[in-house]
């Protein structure tokens, strides 16, 4: 409120899918290098959707009173249509059950990108 107050326009990132206690890092450096599709984890898209339901409309309803705060969806980055997966390619996304890695935080700068463009447009 008090950024708003202040007339500054504010981005919300709703909630990315979460991994459960996942944790790249509990796999061993050999392992990931030969085989690091044993080392990955994934969620149900539906699932996802569902976990974050909550969060999700609750952002949504503390924003809403506020012309100068908008909400952006990064999901779909991060999901296809049916799955949630922690790495991609060669990319790993996640480095944890609910943080990215530099690289996968790079997947949404062209969101981020839009998101400003269309609040400094207003």
């Amino acid at each position: 409120k008090r950024l708003t107050d202040a007339g500054t326009q504010v981005i919300v990132p709703l909630p990315l899918p979460r991994f459960g206690y996942w944790d790249a890092r509990n796999c061993a450096s050999p392992t990931i290098v030969r085989s690091p599709e044993s080392c990955e984890s994934h969620v149900l898209a539906v699932d996802a959707v569902s976990y974050n339901a909550l969060a999700r409309d609750a952002i949504l309803r503390s924003i809403s009173p506020f012309d100068s705060a908008t909400a952006i969806d990064l999901m779909g980055i991060y999901c296809g249509r049916h799955r949630c997966e922690t790495r991609a390619s060669d990319l790993w996304i996640f480095r944890d059950s609910g943080h990215l890695t530099v690289g996968g935080a790079v997947l949404s700068a062209a969101e981020f990108a839009k998101a400003i463009d269309a609040v400094l447009d207003r």
